[in-house]
């Protein structure tokens, strides 16, 4: 009888263990990383380069304006600080405006900048860096559905795989933030 028992309540244990709901972990958005990946990988919109005007060469480049203000007596010049100072043999006053000018915008015509060619390169190891960064992501999240098969809903392998899941779809959820125009 105790055998029927127990056979009884390991049929009952195998079979709600087989019931059990699996681990379910969310699936990867593939088709959006790799829309993100080209969108790294686009050059960026041209620049409108638009010169200057050539007339901004007849705008003063620099203005400077002083001010004099002294006392002579027929041997040396004096600064006067106040006007109640004593001045003899005369008082000179002054005040100086200049204006310099750049003229060559009238005649040069500036050359447009041209895109550094290294620049391609730069965008492409940049978009390399990142597909790195997200293969990394990509493959922790398959480690964990890979042990979400073998475990069911509530075990403390099935949170931990859950855990490994959310974390590398936070990576990956930054990654399709950034390449949002």
């Amino acid at each position: 009888m105790v055998r029927q028992v127990v056979w009884v309540w390991l049929l009952v244990l195998v079979s709600a263990h087989a019931h059990a709901d699996p681990c379910a972990l969310p699936e990867a958005p593939m088709a959006q990383i790799e829309h993100a990946l080209g969108m790294f990988g686009r050059a960026p919109p041209p620049r409108v380069f638009v010169p200057p005007s050539r007339l901004r060469g007849l705008l003063p480049t620099r203005m400077v304006m002083g001010m004099r203000n002294g006392a002579f007596d027929e041997v040396a010049w004096y600064m006067v600080a106040t006007p109640t100072e004593k001045i003899s043999n005369g008082t000179n006053i002054g005040w100086t405006l200049r204006f310099d000018w750049d003229l060559r915008p009238l005649w040069a015509s500036p050359l447009p900048t041209l895109v550094a060619p290294d620049q391609h390169l730069a965008r492409a190891e940049r978009v390399e860096h990142v597909a790195e960064r997200v293969a990394v992501q990509l493959n922790q999240l398959r480690k964990a559905q890979s042990l979400a098969l073998q475990v069911s809903a509530g075990d403390l392998l099935c949170r931990e795989a859950q855990g490994d899941a959310e974390s590398a779809l936070l990576v990956i959820a930054a990654v399709l933030n950034a390449a949002k125009p």
